[in-house]
């Protein structure tokens, strides 16, 4: 066994240079004033303006590779609300930006403020990276109370405008925020469907309006294993923003999930080369997108490709601050694919030093954890290990998450390798309280649930008992059929899994039906010939005495 993880718009993107040209900026107060006398600067390229009476200004720029972002020098205390990312893609050239004092942003009270702020929420909770479980261990509040310490805002006072929001605004992009902010999916799926259609409508259409209602459609989309759907909103958003490169890393999050590893390819080094040649911004992000670019390589099958990346990520990560929770995230990555190679050995000082780190930022943080949850891995560390065939494959969110950040991840991982190295019962109880916990955080029916169930198969397997590895087997491939595309590669690996078991146990004709159909869904994913698909012919071939 091997672990390998509608219609799509197609995307293509390029690079292209172009001469200085003259961008247009209106800058105005909350209340819709003119702002005169304001100094201007584009981050990069530098550039800067002063705008006149009527908070007009024209500023020379050069095509550059993302975003221009802005800030205002003069007069101090004033930052923009609007674009609430403080930074916008050109065309258009001529753009209107909205700025605020830090009072007025602490009021909370003009509409222009309330959207950044609650934009800045959700932007938090966005799923960054494509491969692994979906990490809701940490509640709403905590990114809420990260957005409000950025902006200088009471955090009461933004979850107060929240709730109101939610049952009282008659705007549905509104509604739509407050009610991703609360995780309730479908909810927020109806409104946002319903805010871009009314932004699309609009004469003229506002592409920034068009922009932020997608792309938070598109997040809700994907926290609900949506993954088709997802990618066609966030390439709705991208038209008008072509070079984000944070919108194209969740486009490249939403087709790897959606199973088309190859259209998702580019886009991630789309992102990836957009962010090299960003020096100002988190070098984090463009960690987070080699990752992402990585995993990729580990679905095909191609460990040599993606552990050169893995290991840079985690230098890159130490390097910038080795406590931090994201480096936790790149020793998971990293020991994920040992893992799916058996190297159980080599894995198990990663996954150590991620426990090591989640259990001391857990002590530091409100939002953390439980701590049995960290009890239970650092017990589960004490005993040497012994060599044992593993196959699993679990990567973590990098960026995300409270002071114990990627702890599913970390649980489903610690179960693979204890799997490995022959523990069964003890990954069986980890997996156990993995999967009970993730049926109450996951969106219903969330085909991530079928990861830990998969695992949990070959732990019960290895005790022996057969019956119900396959009760769980054939209950992740139940949730995989509903909420995934029939020719989804990762269906493939629930009916591998299952096909062994079943030949195994001498049930050599449904097996073969299983084989058969990871075979065609490997093909389309990754080409033929490829590892993947080789893979899967060598044990049919196995199952006929070829």
């Amino acid at each position: 066994m091997f672990r390998a993880f509608g219609p799509v718009l197609a995307a293509s993107f390029a690079l292209a240079a172009a001469p200085a040209a003259q961008l247009s900026i209106q800058l105005s107060d909350p209340s819709g004033k003119p702002i005169s006398g304001a100094q201007i600067t584009l981050t990069a390229p530098s550039s800067i303006a002063l705008t006149d009476v009527a908070g007009k200004a024209s500023i020379e720029y050069q095509a550059a590779s993302g975003p221009l972002a802005f800030k205002i020098i003069r007069p101090s205390g004033l930052v923009i609300v609007s674009p609430w990312q403080g930074s916008t893609s050109v065309p258009p050239n001529v753009q209107t930006l909205i700025a605020a004092t830090h009072a007025q942003v602490a009021a909370l009270q003009s509409p222009a403020v309330v959207k950044a702020a609650v934009a800045k929420v959700n932007n938090l909770q966005r799923p960054v990276s494509a491969t692994g479980l979906q990490e809701a261990n940490a509640p709403p509040k905590y990114y809420l109370d990260r957005a409000a310490k950025e902006m200088g805002v009471d955090p009461d006072r933004l979850e107060a405008v929240l709730r109101r929001l939610r049952t009282e605004s008659p705007e549905p992009y509104e509604r739509g925020m407050a009610n991703l902010y609360q995780r309730d999916y479908q909810q927020a799926a109806q409104d946002l469907a319903a805010a871009l259609l009314k932004a699309e409508q609009q004469v003229p259409p506002n592409p920034r309006e068009i922009s932020n209602a997608a792309a938070f459609l598109g997040q809700t989309y994907f926290n609900q294993g949506r993954y088709t759907l997802a990618s066609n909103a966030y390439l709705r958003a991208i038209q008008a923003r072509p070079d984000d490169p944070a919108l194209l890393n969740n486009l490249g999050n939403s087709l790897s999930r959606a199973g088309l590893y190859r259209q998702a390819r580019p886009v991630y080094q789309r992102a990836i080369d957009i962010l090299a040649k960003q020096p100002d911004r988190d070098p984090l992000e463009l960690q987070i997108a080699n990752s992402n670019l990585a995993a990729l390589y580990v679905y095909a099958g191609d460990y040599a490709g993606a552990e050169p990346i893995l290991r840079r990520v985690l230098n890159i990560n130490e390097s910038l601050s080795p406590r931090d929770p994201n480096v936790a995230g790149a020793l998971n990555n990293l020991a994920a694919i040992l893992l799916a190679q058996q190297k159980c050995a080599e894995a198990r000082p990663l996954l150590e030093r991620a426990v090591q780190i989640q259990r001391e930022t857990s002590t530091h943080n409100s939002a953390a954890a439980p701590s049995k949850d960290i009890a239970v891995l650092d017990s589960q560390f004490r005993n040497p290990p012994s060599l044992m065939q593993s196959r699993s494959l679990t990567f973590q969110r990098s960026g995300i998450g409270p002071g114990t950040p990627g702890l599913n991840s970390t649980m489903v991982n610690l179960a693979s390798l204890l799997v490995c190295e022959g523990k069964g019962a003890q990954a069986r109880d980890v997996l156990d309280a993995t999967i009970e916990r993730e049926t109450v955080e996951l969106a219903p029916g969330h085909p991530d649930l079928a990861t830990p169930l998969n695992i949990l198969a070959q732990a019960q397997l290895q005790l022996g008992d057969s019956p119900a590895a396959e009760q769980n087997l054939r209950r992740a491939l139940q949730i995989q059929v509903a909420a995934l595309t029939p020719e989804h590669p990762v269906l493939a690996l629930t009916r591998i899994n299952l096909a062994a078991l079943l030949a195994r146990d001498g049930r050599a004709a449904e097996a073969q039906t299983l084989y058969h159909q990871a075979e065609n869904s490997l093909v389309k994913a990754f080409g033929d010939p490829s590892p993947p698909v080789q893979q899967v012919r060598d044990a049919l071939s196995k199952l006929n005495g070829r």
